[in-house]
């Protein structure tokens, strides 16, 4: 018997189906689904979630209702996957149920708020990693700039509102800014190669170029303002790069 066929799961169309231990729920001496979802789902769902299996815990949370605690597993899980250098198979098994729930929750305006914000942020920084992985680094400059996490426009006030505003994002996007600014940097890195090889009218090129050395100057304003939260290490390649740029 399949894992659904015993607790239940989700339709296509979103309509949820009961398996066999909620058909048989009389016979446990539970009286309705609340009780089910409590004594079954959760119970299972924080067994899962103590033994990693965040995948398994996201959807028996999931099935239970309780949906304020899916998005905080999803943040936690993918802020992980965001800090490693390459991910994991078990990494890559969680994006796709992510993005299903997140698109179902938008859809029926469900855990609004914090976690659910980071969990869209978070599922587009992995994207964009993907997209400079495919050697695609302006896509995945759109997909960061779409993440409003870094301003890239040159204008100093932005910048500076936006590094003041750092301390309230959510916790699983701070820590990841070690991930995301050199990420960025990268793309830009990228793309400024890519133009400077290309055949294209000179004046296109300068053009692009001077746009590429705006943002990574915004980039680098952004990341002094906020140096004493990154290693030396982050910094000083992030610098490095900026120099490329301006060549």
């Amino acid at each position: 018997m399949g894992w659904e066929e015993l607790v239940g799961g989700y339709r296509t169309d979103g309509t949820r189906f009961s398996g066999a231990i909620e058909q048989g729920a009389s016979l446990l001496q539970l009286k309705d689904s609340k009780q089910f979802n409590e004594q079954i789902l959760v119970r299972a769902a924080k067994h899962s979630e103590e033994n990693d299996r965040i995948t398994e815990a996201i959807k028996l949370y999931n099935l239970a209702g309780d949906y304020s605690t899916v998005v905080a597993c999803l943040a936690q899980a993918l802020s992980n996957t965001i800090s490693r250098p390459s991910p994991e198979e078990k990494d890559r098994a969680l994006e796709q149920p992510a993005v299903d729930i997140i698109r179902h929750y938008e859809r029926m305006n469900r855990a609004a708020g914090k976690d659910r914000e980071a969990v869209v942020r978070l599922l587009r920084i992995r994207e964009a990693k993907d997209q400079i992985a495919t050697g695609k680094p302006e896509v995945a400059i759109d997909i960061m700039e779409s993440t409003e996490l870094i301003p890239l426009s040159g204008d100093v006030a932005k910048i500076t509102r936006r590094a003041e505003e750092f301390k309230d994002l959510h916790e699983a996007l701070q820590r990841n800014m070690q991930a995301y600014l050199p990420l960025t940097m990268e793309a830009l890195a990228g793309v400024h190669q890519k133009v400077k090889s290309s055949v294209i009218p000179d004046a296109t090129r300068q053009m692009t170029l001077t746009a590429l050395r705006r943002k990574s100057r915004s980039l680098m304003i952004f990341a002094g303002i906020l140096k004493y939260r990154m290693s030396p290490d982050i910094y000083s390649y992030l610098a490095r790069l900026d120099v490329e740029i301006a060549l």
